[in-house]
């Protein structure tokens, strides 16, 4: 249904011009193109909507554009925008995710010590928002475990696998 979305949502914008909703019709283009597969479409529609309305919701603009341009493989790009969300939103219900986001694009250009102190800096922090009802916890502790092989630090990566093992519900691996 994204493309139906993507469709509904554009024509909105087009009618609407002048809306005091055109800011989130933006982001939630930009997250249905994203969810589509068209990630340099969404990285348009965000930049164009972050220079459209600089003062609002800067940090999810940046946010989702870091996710664009991540899944566009453009990782250098996408460290960056993930930086600016945690240097300059420090209270953002997107921080969190943004250090998730920051720290697999450490690790995917192979900046293993990097990505291991990001993922400790988001440990320290914890889930909060949005974050605390997802499944960024894991995915946390699963990227350190790949930190960890990508290093070579086999017992690190075995006690961070095994710890989810223990926490994870379902079945159980020999």
């Amino acid at each position: 249904l994204y493309d139906v979305a993507q469709t509904q949502l554009a024509e909105i914008l087009q009618k609407f011009p002048n809306s005091a909703r055109q800011d989130r019709t933006t982001l939630l283009l930009g997250q249905a193109q994203l969810q589509a597969g068209k990630w340099e479409a969404a990285i348009k529609t965000l930049q164009d909507g972050a220079q459209r309305s600089p003062d609002k919701s800067p940090d999810r603009y940046r946010f989702w554009l870091a996710e664009a341009l991540a899944r566009g493989g453009k990782f250098a790009e996408a460290e960056a925008r993930y930086n600016e969300v945690i240097a300059t939103h420090p209270r953002s219900d997107y921080r969190p995710a943004a250090l998730y986001g920051h720290a697999f694009a450490q690790f995917k250009r192979g900046k293993l010590p990097e990505a291991s102190a990001t993922l400790d800096q988001l440990a320290k922090l914890g889930f909060r928002g949005p974050a605390a009802k997802s499944d960024l916890p894991i995915e946390t502790e699963l990227l350190r475990g790949q930190v960890h092989l990508a290093a070579g630090q086999f017992p690190g990566a075995d006690a961070v696998f095994r710890g989810l093992q223990q926490t994870v519900p379902g079945p159980r691996l020999a």
